[in-house]
């Protein structure tokens, strides 16, 4: 019997979620070795560079080999599918041969990258689909991007007036402060 997509959804997420943390602590452990050496400024901000252009390989090549090693190695029982209670088997029931788990592995190790994709270009297109033509930013923030009616600085009208005359300061402000301080010795003797 086939396995409700629900068990499946939550299944991938989980082994997802597991390979996500993996390949975190191995980008955080090679992160942290670069700084464990005194290399020079410019040698390390290629390396850290570098590191972060590998984030995605990294994350697709460890989902491939987790599924590979989970459906040929485990006998089709990955940790989602072991909590889930799923198996990938053949539809006679046999086990994976191991192009049949180079395949799926290859297929649930590319998921992410292509549904990224798929999304980022489904939310692109909002704005071309919809009659008032707000994108998500727009839609989200219950609000509406205007084009060419409204002026980017606002024209002044009215031009302040200009302060001719200074105003004079009181006499308090005139006097020095040690002015201040004989006049209230004296008021206080």
């Amino acid at each position: 019997m086939s396995a409700r997509i629900s068990r499946r959804f939550f299944a991938y997420c989980m082994d997802f979620m597991v390979v996500f943390f993996l390949v975190q602590a191995v980008w955080v452990a090679s992160e942290s070795m670069v700084y464990l050496f005194e290399w020079p400024f410019e040698l390390r901000r290629y390396v850290l560079s570098s590191l972060q252009e590998m984030e995605w390989p990294l994350l697709i090549g460890g989902l491939m080999a987790y599924f590979f090693h989970a459906n040929y190695f485990m006998e089709g029982k990955s940790l989602g599918g072991l909590f889930f209670d799923l198996v990938a088997r053949e539809k006679g029931g046999q086990a994976l041969s191991a192009k049949q788990s180079l395949a799926r592995s290859a297929v649930l190790g590319l998921l992410p990258l292509v549904l990224s994709h798929i999304i980022s270009s489904f939310l692109l297109l909002i704005p071309f689909v919809r009659k008032d033509k707000r994108g998500l930013a727009d839609i989200l923030s219950f609000s509406q991007s205007y084009e060419g009616d409204i002026p980017l600085f606002p024209r002044v009208e009215t031009i302040p007036p200009v302060l001719t005359e200074v105003p004079s300061p009181s006499s308090e402000d005139r006097e020095l402060p040690e002015e201040r301080e004989e006049e209230e010795e004296k008021k206080a003797a």
